[in-house]
């Protein structure tokens, strides 16, 4: 299968997980559960954002989350407000014409 960067998604494609903040990881938790058991062969990867990644990082929004989503066939994002905000600006390659 090909995806998004034309990746050769052989393992499957591959899903960056935010889980957000405040009840956001709450509602994104069973919802990765659930595509999991649909469709067994997507590779899940949680990033940090917002107040976790404050504090391990000391940023809500670091490199290690970019690389991440960059890296990813699409992201799972559970919150767009707070610290978590800068998550949504994060800008994608530009599709090819």
């Amino acid at each position: 299968m090909i995806f998004r960067h034309g990746h050769n998604c052989a393992d499957g494609p591959l899903v960056c997980v935010i889980p957000g903040d405040d009840a956001a990881p709450e509602v994104v938790q069973p919802t990765v559960e659930l595509l999991h058991d649909l469709v067994p062969g997507i590779r899940f990867r949680e990033a940090l954002s917002g107040r976790a990644a404050e504090e391990k990082y000391g940023d809500p929004f670091p490199k290690e989350t970019r690389q991440l989503i960059s890296a990813a066939d699409c992201t799972v994002f559970g919150a767009s407000g707070g610290p978590s905000r800068p998550v949504l600006w994060h800008s994608q390659p530009a599709e090819s014409s």
